[in-house]
């Protein structure tokens, strides 16, 4: 395992090669977990940036490399969960994410002269039992399910 300074897509994948994304549309290019304690921000020749602190440990998906650091880059629409979770008061917010890129073709809605691809991402474990969208999902199925058994009982028979 090595141990970098920083983990990002760049230091665990390297770069995007379009042909190839081109071709697969959706690749992996990092797993990630471990437990973000902060956010930090900053602004570079490339602009501002927001990083999460903590401990983590990345693994390339292709080469299965692992790399363990404290300060984590992650594509905004990963990192947003994890700072608004920080941001609600939470010490410490655990995760583990498998962070996906997706090609975005002119004619499928990405903006000419914009990114080729954008980044998604997918949860490697289930919600817990204490995440508000797991709890309400569970309480709208329970609302859910006695109109449905309503309806059964007052539908005609064999329609």
């Amino acid at each position: 395992m090595e141990q970098v300074k920083k983990l990002s897509v760049a230091t665990v994948f390297g770069k995007i090669k379009l042909s190839e994304l081109v071709e697969k549309k959706v690749m992996p290019v990092m797993e990630v977990f471990g437990a973000a304690v902060a956010v930090k921000s900053g602004i570079s020749n490339f602009g501002e940036w927001r990083s999460l602190q903590g401990t983590f440990r990345a693994t390339n998906p292709v080469t299965r490399q692992v790399f363990q650091g404290s300060t984590l880059f992650l594509p905004e629409v990963a990192m947003i969960p994890v700072e608004v979770a920080l941001a609600a008061g939470a010490r410490s917010v655990e995760f583990a994410v498998r962070v996906l890129v997706r090609y975005a073709a002119e004619d499928e809605g990405h903006k000419a002269g914009g990114s080729a691809y954008e980044y998604t991402f997918e949860s490697m474990v289930p919600p817990s039992e204490d995440d508000p969208l797991e709890r309400m999902s569970k309480r709208l199925i329970a609302l859910a399910a006695p109109a449905e058994t309503a309806a059964e009982i007052t539908r005609p028979k064999g329609k």
